[in-house]
């Protein structure tokens, strides 16, 4: 799944315990783990990244 905010796209993979945000750009990645007792589904996590400044 891939989410966009403010023209960048953030590709999103679920684990059983965390949610996987990777951004790429330039040549670098970053990577935030998102643990699920924050956000249990797709619909918070979207939200989440939307209200969150490091996003």
């Amino acid at each position: 799944m891939d989410i966009t905010k403010n023209e960048k796209k953030y590709t999103i993979v679920e684990y059983e315990n965390y949610w996987r945000v990777t951004r790429s750009a330039n040549g670098l990645t970053v990577e935030y783990k998102i643990n699920k007792d924050i956000c249990k589904i797709e619909k918070d996590l979207c939200e989440y990244i939307e209200s969150e400044n490091m996003f």
